[in-house]
């Protein structure tokens, strides 16, 4: 999911159609794993803490580039 500067209710959309999407591939015998990310332009820190919370990947931009936020501890959420 990417956003211009995504809120909380970006976060929790974004899981929603990660379910949907681990339901069609169960649906399907595809029993590959999925993980999720966020980007965002303006990422304020309160979302970036709570997308990693939910165990997306937070990825913000830094200039004319972009880095994928991963705290030592993070473990990404599979579905």
């Amino acid at each position: 999911e990417v956003k211009s500067k995504p809120r909380p209710e970006d976060v929790d959309e974004h899981l929603e159609r990660l379910e949907i999407i681990r339901q069609f591939k169960d649906r399907h015998g595809d029993r590959r794993k999925v993980r999720g990310a966020l980007a965002g332009a303006i990422m304020p820190e309160s979302v970036r803490n709570y997308a990693i919370k939910k165990g997306l990947y937070a990825i913000v931009q830094t200039g004319d580039t972009v880095r994928i936020d991963i705290p030592e501890d993070f473990q990404p959420r599979e579905w």
